[in-house]
């Protein structure tokens, strides 16, 4: 993947105060321009939490449409939110939002304690092309739903 070209040499400053703003903006980048395939290379760096409750949605539209994208929500992992989150956000609303968020796209899940029969019928559903399914610890699923699913 191309990186972003360097930065062109410093030239000759204009005097005064004025000047000095007009450097300054000068400098900075227009990170909502970056192509979408670049957004969605920094954006596989974070976590599946970081991505809905983090920053990137609410930097600007470019980057809340780049966190929509599909392609981020292929592999879901819900491990370890338990502790983290049980207290203000339901991990099953959670884990369907990432599952609604995949488009049909979610190839793998990961998920423990929260996985009930509801939630393994709604990813059989929303997720046709799910390759590998992750159950660990004691998951409330019973044996029909998941033979249904």
């Amino acid at each position: 993947m191309p990186l972003l070209p360097p930065p062109p040499p410093p030239t000759a400053a204009p005097r005064g105060r004025r000047g000095a703003r007009r450097r300054r903006r000068s400098k900075r980048r227009n990170w909502a321009a970056l192509p979408l395939d670049v957004m969605l290379y920094v954006l596989h760096k974070l976590d599946d939490v970081e991505l809905m409750f983090g920053g990137p949605a609410r930097v600007c539209r470019s980057w809340h449409d780049a966190v929509c994208e599909p392609e981020l929500w292929r592999r879901i992992d819900m491990r370890g939110r338990s502790l983290c989150f049980r207290e203000t956000v339901s991990l099953k609303n959670m884990a369907q939002l990432s599952i609604w968020f995949s488009a049909g796209q979610c190839r793998e899940f990961f998920g423990q304690h929260d996985v009930d029969n509801e939630l393994l019928l709604f990813l059989a559903d929303r997720a046709p092309l799910l390759k590998s399914l992750h159950l660990i610890k004691h998951c409330d699923v019973s044996s029909e739903t998941f033979a249904k699913a």
